[in-house]
């Protein structure tokens, strides 16, 4: 790539990363958290809402898994010391205005000094994307234990746009702007060696969520994209079971 790269997650996520920031370590390591919600996809729907929505929990039981085994595996993840921390302002839309649908959570300026532990990822270096899930902490920690310690202060961030220096030669300095999961005491932050660690990418079940909540605008058009009509049943062509979902009527 040529130039400054410069990549803005998308803002209308409905939800998803709140139910992320909204869970504990705890949660994410407990394998029995979506134990009762999720179910056995079936083969017929009574709606289109029914069908997007038994793939709910499945997405979030994935994510909060993927957190789990980045947890276990933490002390291997690519982690940098942060030196610059600051609020940011909020985006603002071609006319300069504010967005319609501002970000949940505060918007922060972060910067790091470098990447440690880039290779780890498939050989490949790591670098920060939209969609990123990462922890900040007041230690670099070995365990998930570590930030459950007394007295640590740690909280989740998201990666909603970077700002990357790293594409050249340089990549002793890492900016981009985050969401957290926590309003952060800067004031406060300020006196403490803080680094960040990468759990892992949303991205991907992001873009799933949300579009399992897409059922507004014309409902015709949406069924015949989804499906084939006949007499009976709408039979989903997307589906290698052929999902039947009952018409309505």
């Amino acid at each position: 790539m040529e130039g400054e790269s410069k990549k803005k997650a998308t803002f209308n996520d409905y939800g998803f990363m709140d139910l992320i920031f909204s869970w504990s370590i705890e949660d994410i390591l407990d394998e029995e958290f979506y134990k009762n919600k999720v179910e056995k996809i079936g083969l017929s729907f009574q709606s289109i809402s029914q069908y997007l929505g038994s793939y709910k929990y499945p997405i979030l039981e994935e994510t909060r898994a993927s957190l789990s085994s980045s947890m276990e595996i933490i002390y291997q993840a690519p982690y940098g010391r942060v030196t610059g921390l600051k609020l940011a302002k909020p985006f603002k839309n071609k006319s300069d205005n504010e967005m319609d649908k501002p970000l949940k959570n505060k918007l922060y300026n972060l910067k790091i000094d470098r990447w440690e532990n880039r290779f780890v990822l498939r050989g490949e270096p790591y670098k920060t994307l939209p969609g990123d899930v990462l922890v900040l902490a007041d230690c670099n920690p070995e365990s998930a234990n570590d930030l459950q310690r007394f007295s640590r202060m740690w909280c989740f961030l998201s990666i909603v746009k970077t700002e990357d220096d790293n594409d050249g030669e340089n990549i002793n300095s890492v900016c981009f702007k985050v969401t957290a999961s926590k309003d952060l005491d800067l004031e406060e932050l300020r006196y403490k060696s803080l680094y960040i660690v990468f759990l892992t990418n949303v991205g991907s079940n992001r873009k799933i969520w949300t579009a399992l909540h897409m059922t507004s605008g014309n409902p015709k058009l949406f069924k015949q994209i989804l499906c084939n009509s006949d007499d009976l049943c709408w039979c989903c062509v997307m589906c290698p079971f052929h999902v039947r979902l009952e018409s309505e009527v």
